[in-house]
């Protein structure tokens, strides 16, 4: 977990400059919205849980005062949301139910992806999927 973290902490620091355009996909923790957000980034904090997008929002008003987010409902797989120069997805994959369509969806719009691949059958995901109360596709 702590070397993940490092990766995009380093993922970030590279890619996301004051006016580059970042979507966080299913941003879990809000943790990466609130860094590009600290970096300059227009970003757009993407997720299909309304909860999640309020959560973020006062997560980041907090945080980041004056970041420049916008809070978009969309599933990922199939809906809509802004293209950008760089993008993040980190833990999404796990809860998607057609990853196929998620990359066909995700990855045109933009130039740079960082996204972590996620077995469905992994420990993680079987838990999930065995107390619905942990998983948030319901």
């Amino acid at each position: 977990m702590k070397e993940r973290y490092r990766w995009t902490i380093a993922f970030l620091d590279e890619y996301v400059k004051p006016g580059t355009v970042f979507p966080d996909l299913g941003y879990g923790t809000r943790l990466f919205v609130a860094e590009a957000a600290k970096r300059g980034g227009i970003v757009n904090a993407v997720d299909f849980s309304e909860s999640s997008l309020v959560a973020t929002r006062r997560a980041v008003e907090t945080c980041v005062p004056d970041a420049k987010v916008t809070y978009v409902r969309a599933d990922v797989q199939t809906g809509d949301f802004p293209s950008s120069d760089v993008m993040l997805a980190m833990g999404v994959t796990p809860h998607l139910t057609d990853i196929e369509a998620f990359i066909a969806n995700a990855f045109p719009r933009t130039r740079t992806i960082l996204c972590q691949f996620t077995d469905p059958h992994d420990w993680a995901s079987r838990v999930r999927q065995t107390f619905s109360v942990l998983d948030v596709r319901g």
